[in-house]
This record gives structure tokens, sequence and C-alpha cells, in this order.
């Protein structure tokens, strides 16, 4: 019981002391619309196109929200390429039914498919 308490104090004081001032933590100031919006158009220029994104929603037993979600993620504005993956794992409560019913509520032109 000693050594851990021992060990507790030693590894505390290499924190404190020889860490450099972690616990000075200061907020990096944010960057201007006007940076990002930049910094956006350059990455875009240099790769000639917007990057492809997917974005996977694990869910089980959502189906009172998941229509929501995934209204929301189809409704994004994005130029490149863009796939919302729903994993349904093995929800009794009908969540894949209610997400591919948004999916094409919304999304005409999309391909929706169960797996």
């Amino acid at each position: 019981m000693l050594l851990i308490a021992w060990l507790s104090l030693l590894i505390w004081i290499v924190l404190l002391f020889a860490r450099g001032g972690f616990w000075r933590a200061q907020a990096v100031p944010a960057l201007s619309a006007t940076t990002i919006h930049a910094v956006g158009n350059a990455e875009i220029a240099r790769r000639g196109a917007w990057p492809g994104l997917v974005a996977v929603v694990p869910a089980r037993n959502e189906a009172d929200v998941i229509g929501r979600a995934v209204g929301s993620l189809l409704k994004q504005d994005y130029e490149g390429a863009f796939h919302v993956i729903v994993v349904d794992d093995h929800s009794s409560d009908g969540t894949a039914a209610v997400a591919v019913a948004a999916a094409r509520a919304i999304s005409v032109s999309k391909t929706v498919s169960r797996c």
C-alpha cells in the first residue's frame, strides 16, 4: 500500500515539474470565417474537387429519432460525394425501416439499400 502512495507522489511530482506546465493550457484563438474559407478553397483547388465523406450512424432501437438524424444528414449542403450508412444492430423496433423511409423521402437520387 505504501508503494502505491509513493508511486502516486512520484507521478505527480513528474507531472508538476517535468512536463512544462501542462495545466496552464491556453485557448487557441479561433480562426476567422475568411481564413477558414480561404484555406478550404485552397485545399479544394489543390485537390481539384471536394473530398468524399461518409457518415456512419450506429443505431439500435432508435426508431423514434433515426428518421430525424438521417434526414438532417441527407439535407447537408456538401459539394462532394456524401454517403450515409446506418448500422442497425438487430433492432426490434423497426429502426432500419424508419431510416430507409426517411432517406427515400428526402433523397430521390441516392441509393438506399438494406444489408
